[in-house]
């Protein structure tokens, strides 16, 4: 069999199965009972890589099927799932199976390796290159594969050669020394507590990864609830585990192993990478089935809305079709614009501040070849937490729609999805703009020009000039509305020095404007200008003085296109000591809490007194 050349981050090799999960109350014996069966891909070596690619991660993975329907359906899901499948087809065996029986007080389990179990050395490339190699303890564990296995670890050429120790009973049966040996060209072993133990004979999860760093180089061990530990020579690294009720454990620990990999092969420091593996592990303990997020776009096109390459959650779907509130929310505020962990306590308080008005977050991002309008709770989390998701404009959507990967969304992106979702209030925090000196100008700017809404912010944001902005949208024909106010909010300043011609003073007053504007047809949007309440608002000669000093470092370190409004903002934050953050954070919640209000205005007709126009 042909094997590609093309570079990869990471190379598993381990068991592709189908796994078989049955729901059920207390089983009748000679009898029937009513439950609810679950057949979805698994296996240790698939889940791992799935969920390296869904860290990022350029993923390739060396497993073995059965010529039957289980194995074509498993190969293409792993393909949708943006995992290179290089699956030898065996026609004497079926593919892998597990069984999963749950009732209310037990969990019985029945593997059938399959082909698996016939994985050889001819079936693997003469040389496994990538920035990290997996092998899962699955194969090694069994005789029928063991030669497999070992092949796989004598043909590895990746600076981190990981191996699964799989199960402890399998470990006991197999052998300590024998184990030990055949994993001898391993840089890092990872292993859950009793595997650890089995293989040290000690019961302590921390003390037993020392001594396994010791004999590998690094070694780590998951501590169930307690999270993990990462030993490399003499340093240790803890993570804990984010409390999740548990509801289907299966595959977990590939999980855990796969994110782990996919960071590491990327450079990124062991911290980061172990907190992203605990995160992962929890997001499959507190959901059903082992791999990550929705199933792929392609096995979800009956789905979709009638613009295919749109997908509404089901709870933004039944708001909008009930004719309920719902406020549009970009994410690359929180993927680029704040740090980790201040991004995911955002996220979940202006998600609260929206349904506390009566209305329904819709965050937006670029998720697997679509447009997820409303995107899960979990999803979110590992958004923010990962910080990795490419920023989205309009202009990128279709690059990033065919590429298939994470991203994250701009007010352009945003807007310009939310009203093809049928969503009209959007909020943000602030407006890019006309930067100064460069003449670089804002894509938002243009969308405001030519995309129907009503979009909540604090005007532009610091970093750019003000009236070059507002002049600006006068030329492209955007209504500025100040919201309680006749000047032009600046973002972390309360004013820009700039009168306004048009003011609002309640929420039903904006949804007037909005409907008017909507009855009239008018293709340009509405944009709110909330100011930042007075006790978080910055001076603004502090906050100029602020950003002058970040240009300077912009231009001294040549950061140029979609990395500058990012930068200045870091910048800007540790050039204020951390004051610059809270009041973005302030303005952002302040913003999602009046847009709830607007849409909730929107949604009951209350179109009123239309305010004052100048």
């Amino acid at each position: 069999m042909m094997r590609p050349v093309e570079a990869v981050d990471l190379i598993v090799v381990g068991d592709v199965m189908v796994d078989v999960g049955v729901d059920a109350g207390l089983l009748a014996t000679g009898g029937d009972v009513r439950g609810e069966v679950r057949l979805r891909p698994g296996g240790a070596g698939a889940n791992a890589a799935v969920w390296a690619a869904a860290s990022g991660a350029r993923v390739r993975l060396f497993g073995r099927v059965g010529d039957d329907l289980a194995g074509r359906l498993v190969t293409e899901e792993l393909r949708a799932r943006g995992v290179d499948p290089c699956l030898a087809v065996d026609p004497a065996v079926s593919t892998g199976a597990m069984l999963v029986v749950r009732q209310p007080s037990d969990r019985s389990m029945v593997a059938d390796r399959g082909a698996n179990t016939r994985l050889v050395p001819e079936d693997l490339p003469a040389s496994l290159t990538a920035g990290a190699v997996l092998v899962s303890g699955y194969l090694l564990l069994d005789a029928s594969s063991e030669a497999a296995a070992r092949a796989a670890l004598e043909r590895v050429d990746a600076p981190f050669v990981a191996v699964d120790a799989a199960s402890w009973p399998l470990v006991q049966a197999f052998g300590r020394d024998r184990f030990l040996e055949a994993t001898a060209g391993a840089t890092l072993l990872l292993a859950n507590e009793r595997e650890a133990e089995a293989l040290t004979g000690i019961a302590d999860g921390r003390r037993a990864a020392f001594e396994l760093a010791e004999r590998y180089g690094a070694a780590c061990v998951k501590l169930g609830p307690a999270g993990a530990v990462f030993v490399t020579g003499e340093r240790a690294m803890d993570a804990h585990a984010r409390p999740v009720r548990t509801v289907d454990p299966t595959g977990a620990g590939d999980a855990f192993g796969g994110t782990l990999l996919a960071f590491l092969a990327a450079g990124r420091d062991p911290r980061v990478a172990l907190e992203a593996a605990c995160e992962a592990g929890a997001r499959t303990v507190g959901a059903f089935g082992p791999w990550p997020g929705p199933a792929p776009v392609r096995s979800m096109r009956a789905a979709m809305s009638p613009h295919e390459r749109l997908r509404l959650s089901e709870p933004v779907a039944a708001a909008l079709k009930a004719s309920r509130p719902v406020v549009a929310l970009e994410t690359s505020v929180l993927v680029q614009g704040l740090p980790h962990p201040r991004n995911l306590e955002v996220a979940v308080r202006m998600s609260a501040a929206i349904r506390d008005r009566g209305a329904e977050p819709a965050w937006i991002a670029v998720d697997r070849g679509a447009i997820t309008v409303g995107i899960p709770d979990d999803e979110l989390r590992r958004l923010a937490f990962e910080r990795t998701a490419a920023k989205v404009a309009r202009r990128d959507l279709p690059v990033a729609l065919a590429g298939g990967g994470a991203g994250a969304t701009t007010v352009s992106a945003t807007l310009w999805a939310a009203r093809r979702a049928g969503i009209e209030v959007m909020a943000t925090g602030g407006i890019g703009g006309v930067h100064p000196g460069t003449g670089d100008v804002s894509a938002d700017l243009f969308e405001l020009a030519r995309t129907p809404g009503t979009v909540v912010c604090s005007g532009p944001k610091s970093i750019v000039d003000p009236a070059a902005t507002h002049e600006r949208l006068e030329e492209l024909g955007v209504a500025v509305v100040g919201y309680g106010t006749d000047r032009l909010p600046f973002f972390l300043a309360t004013d820009a020095g700039i009168a306004l011609e048009h003011r609002a003073d309640s929420p039903d007053q904006v949804a007037a404007i909005a409907a008017a504007r909507r009855s009239m047809g008018v293709e340009t949007a509405l944009l709110i200008c909330n100011p930042i309440a007075p006790d978080a608002a910055m001076d603004r000669a502090v906050v100029a003085e602020a950003v002058q000093r970040c240009e300077r470092r912009l231009y001294d370190e040549h950061v140029t296109g979609k990395a500058v409004t990012p930068f200045l903002l870091s910048c800007l934050a540790e050039a204020t000591g951390g004051a610059s953050l809270e009041a973005n954070i302030a303005l952002l919640i302040a913003n999602a809490a009046l847009a709830a209000d607007i849409a909730v205005a929107f949604a009951a007709g209350n179109t009123g007194n239309a305010g004052r126009a100048g």
